[in-house]
């Protein structure tokens, strides 16, 4: 997303990624409570390879790997945290619609790729080690959460007596309302966009491995980039005046980059935010 300028060399947390990289074992003492964002984590556990034949099989079966995944996720954050509340997300947004219809466009074009290569099987020609590739590929790419997933996943983390949350709109939102409401501690997500949202901790570029020391996250902390932006930047004064300002212009999920794209990131910090 186009929030990752905020990390370049000319973008005001240049160099936060190198200096906040950290295993989760290590992470702070007081996070005792997590929320987590499991919505966009089975989006990239929807493409993983046993899960995407699954799902794009004809007929669909259910896929025992996503469920494998999710006792992961478990069993790795159970071993750091006292709580953890997994989020949904509920009714897409409207504002939503056009990147909605980016993945399906994305989906449906290499789903006629797929059934092209489906045909040339079927005349009998010969299929190359790079043909079965490219299949595999295609199927991983139309295996998009849908509501079959969603109810498989969300019974079986009922059933392993999981805390999970469907929320109104947006999971991301709805854990940042969690968390200033003292509910929860830290956010575990994917993505960066919760920096903008006004998360005071949040663990993003979460990396899930096997055990809680080789697992990774970078570590935002707002109290800690506000020093950092103020020693920067003396007019970042407030977190809500001045990086809510440069996310809104770098574009979202809702709204595309609002200024030219020749123009620089320096160039919009100087010119309008800093």
């Amino acid at each position: 997303m186009t929030i990752q300028d905020l990390f370049t060399d000319s973008g005001p947390l240049k160099g936060f990624k190198k200096r906040n990289k950290k295993c989760l074992i290590d992470k702070p003492d007081e996070l005792k409570r997590a929320g987590v964002d499991i919505s966009i984590l089975l989006h990239r556990f929807s493409s993983d390879t046993p899960t995407a034949m699954a799902n794009t099989a004809m007929p669909r079966y259910e896929s025992q790997h996503l469920n494998r995944r999710i006792d992961q996720v478990q069993h790795v954050l159970a071993h750091v945290f006292e709580q953890i509340v997994y989020v949904f997300e509920g009714v897409d947004l409207k504002l939503k619609n056009e990147t909605k219809e980016e993945r399906k466009s994305k989906a449906a074009s290499h789903c006629t790729k797929l059934k092209e290569l489906v045909k040339k099987a079927e005349r009998g020609e010969s299929i190359s080690d790079s043909d079965v590739g490219e299949a595999q590929k295609c199927r991983k790419s139309m295996s998009l959460p849908n509501e079959d997933i969603y109810g498989q996943v969300i019974k079986y983390m009922k059933e392993k007596g999981m805390v999970v949350f469907g929320a109104y709109g947006e999971a991301e939102a709805q854990l940042v309302e969690f968390q200033n409401a003292g509910l929860i501690d830290t956010i575990i997500t994917t993505d960066a966009d919760l920096i903008a949202l006004g998360s005071k901790h949040v663990m993003f570029d979460f990396n899930l491995w096997d055990t809680a020391k080789e697992s990774s996250f970078l570590q935002y902390s707002r109290e800690d980039v506000m020093s950092l932006c103020n020693g920067r930047y003396p007019l970042m004064v407030t977190y809500q005046d001045r990086l809510h300002g440069v996310t809104t212009f770098l574009g979202t999920d809702y709204q595309k980059r609002i200024l030219n794209h020749s123009l620089t990131p320096r160039r919009v910090g100087v010119s309008i935010c800093f």
